[in-house]
Formats: structure tokens, sequence, C-alpha cells
């Protein structure tokens, strides 16, 4: 019984993380700025003229 108690701990502790990942990647997914940003590092270079 107190094995099950030890690993209730971190396995909440991985769901809640789990879980913030996932509202993250929704929350990120709708922000224009990152949807609009480069996918590679190459094309990070702002031009000037």
């Amino acid at each position: 019984m107190q094995a099950g108690t030890i690993l209730s701990v971190p396995l909440g502790l991985a769901v809640l993380v789990v879980a913030f990942m996932v509202v993250q990647w929704l929350v990120d997914r709708r922000d224009p700025k990152l949807v609009d940003a480069p996918a590679h590092k190459d094309e990070d270079t702002v031009g000037f003229e």
C-alpha cells in the first residue's frame, strides 16, 4: 500500500506537466507571431534596404 502512495506523487506531477504542455501547445498554436515565425535557423534574418 505504501508503494502506491509513493508512486502517486511523481505520477501526479507527470500528469500536471503533460496537461500544462498540452494547454501551452493549444495557446501557442493560435499566436500569430509564432505562426509567422521562421521554422529554420537560416530564415531568421531581417533584410534592410
